[in-house]
């Protein structure tokens, strides 16, 4: 020992030895590994368990290999980081298209009733990432041209966001994942002096999260 104490008494100077007061092996840096599964017990989920480095010392499988055990994995068929509770991230590019007019729902003016096979494709497309992404989040937003007077177009927004949460409930997304928000005229896309311009203001879009 050169002099230096050795507490557990396993032939590792308490200097060298990662776990001072439990006997182990050199091999381990002085902790025991009771499992003998090559993770030393300090950092070891499953001390009595044999398991993989990948699940923390456990045996548990992970069924999606993301390196997160299914106990503890949100979206254990579904791969995705640790950071994340094991479900995967919304890219980058999917967030992006959500701002193009293609992932827009288009009304008529003075409605907030959902037409066209346009606008079904776009439902289908958002159920889809709420699908794909189990904690994504989404919030619908609804807006309005500027005919009529402000309170109306704030009350016209609501409903036309309210409309399309309850048709992306109806294709069995959760509703709690869903949340929405009325703009009325502002934030408009097209020129409010033109009928073209009120025509692409009268929409609703959606913004997600990271998750």
């Amino acid at each position: 020992m050169n002099g230096c104490p050795d507490t557990d008494g396993d032939g590792i100077s308490d200097i060298n030895d990662a776990c001072p007061e439990l006997a182990g092996t050199a091999a381990m840096n002085g902790c025991p590994d009771s499992d003998g599964d090559g993770i030393n017990e300090k950092d070891d989920a499953c001390p009595t368990e044999a398991g993989s480095i990948a699940n923390n010392g456990c045996p548990w499988p992970d069924g999606d290999a993301d390196g997160v055990a299914d106990k503890d994995d949100a979206c254990p068929t579904l791969a995705g980081p640790p950071s994340n509770n094991g479900c995967p991230v919304i890219p980058d590019a999917i967030i992006a298209e959500l701002n193009t007019e293609g992932s827009m729902i288009r009304f008529r003016a003075e409605s907030s009733t959902i037409t066209g096979e346009d606008s079904q494709a776009v439902l289908a497309k958002i159920k889809s990432i709420l699908d794909s992404y189990p904690k994504s989040q989404v919030v619908v937003e609804g807006y309005a041209s500027s005919d009529g007077s402000k309170v109306y177009n704030q009350k016209l927004s609501e409903e036309r966001a309210a409309s399309v949460k309850d048709a992306l409930t109806a294709l069995g997304a959760d509703t709690s994942r869903i949340s929405t928000l009325g703009f009325g005229e502002e934030k408009p896309i097209g020129d409010n002096n033109r009928a073209a311009g009120r025509k692409i203001n009268r929409r609703v879009q959606f913004a997600v999260g990271k998750n």
